[in-house]
């Protein structure tokens, strides 16, 4: 199927192509009821790339929210033609919902307390959980900036380049807590009780799905690298600087508990850095202890930052490699 995009003028001013093209988000507009049952498989917004696909539709007064084959029907309530509705969508990685704010609605919120409202709102969407999670593909940034869909953004020098790219990185352990993705971390398959964390290997995917939303929207290229001198650099990042043009920063993934630790940090990353020409580099260390697993020996993450922090200095690495951390310790939330 041809890769597309088409959005429906009732979504001018309410959305961009962006919206659509992100993992997580809330789309949010007004429509009356006739619009909706006068609709015959209308299409409101609808994009399709490579197997991925996300659409919204007006159907005899159904309105039918699709994403990668799960799909929420909803049957409009009220009948008055002339009725004005709001339609809220959010949707993440795990789940996506539906809620039609209508005159029925309506008129049960004016009877709640105002510190109740958010808690049944909440309770009356219509929701849906995918079977695994959902993320575009990585290639469509490529795709969405020649399509002109996105904007073309330049940075001023190298330091905006890494405070944006730091930024996208540091935001990913808040969209796991929203979406409750603890659990895609871990491998249900172990032999062990409580499972066990998956090799840094097996979570790339995952990651990447995380973070190729925010960079489409900072004008960011994000690869997952196949091979750099003798070795795999795990991420590669592209951003375009003003006078100079296209750098890259690398992106190292290791397990807190990993052997190498301390050797993928002042040894590994710097590596890569240098075969790929980046004067910056991002250690990402997964931190899984908790309830359910016991390694490594640091009491906390924090004690394991400041040794590794430590370490970092001593050869000279302060300012051109970060640490961040990703606590998925928060396995309980999910079982």
């Amino acid at each position: 199927m041809e890769n597309s995009i088409h959005i429906d003028k009732l979504l001018a001013g309410h959305m961009t192509a962006i919206d659509l093209l992100c993992s997580t988000g809330t789309i949010e507009f007004a429509t009356d009821v006739k619009t909706v049952q006068n609709s015959r498989n209308g299409v409101v917004y609808k994009v399709t790339y490579e197997g991925f696909n996300f659409s919204l539709l007006f159907d005899s007064s159904h309105i039918i929210l699709e994403r990668c084959g799960n799909i929420i029907d909803y049957l409009l309530r009220v009948n008055d033609p002339n009725e004005r509705i709001k339609v809220r969508i959010c949707f993440e990685p795990t789940k996506m919902g539906l809620l039609v704010g209508d005159s029925i609605l309506f008129e049960v919120l004016k009877k709640i307390e105002k510190d109740k409202v958010e808690e049944f709102l909440l309770s009356q969407y219509k929701t849906i959980e995918y079977s695994s999670p959902i993320y575009i593909p990585n290639s469509i940034s490529s795709w969405a900036r020649k399509q002109d869909l996105v904007p073309a953004i330049d940075y001023l020098d190298y330091d905006y380049l890494k405070n944006a790219v730091s930024s996208v990185f540091a935001a990913v352990e808040g969209k796991i807590l929203n979406s409750n993705m603890y659990l895609a971390f871990w491998d249900k398959r172990s032999q062990t009780k409580n499972g066990f964390p998956k090799i840094e290997i097996h979570n790339h995917n995952t990651l990447l799905g995380l973070i190729q939303d925010e960079c489409l929207v900072k004008g960011l290229e994000v690869n997952q690298e196949p091979k750099a001198g003798s070795g795999n650099v795990d991420f590669c990042i592209f951003g375009y600087i003003r006078s100079i043009g296209i750098r890259n920063i690398c992106i190292e993934v290791k397990n807190a508990h990993a052997k190498d630790l301390k050797k993928g940090l002042i040894e590994q990353l710097p590596y890569y850095m240098q075969h790929k020409s980046a004067d910056f580099g991002i250690y990402l260390v997964l931190w899984y202890k908790g309830d359910y697993f016991d390694k490594p020996q640091y009491e906390d993450y924090h004690l394991m930052e400041d040794r590794l922090h430590e370490i970092r200095n001593k050869k000279g690495y302060s300012k051109t490699i970060r640490i961040i951390t990703l606590n998925l310790s928060g396995r309980d939330k999910v079982l």
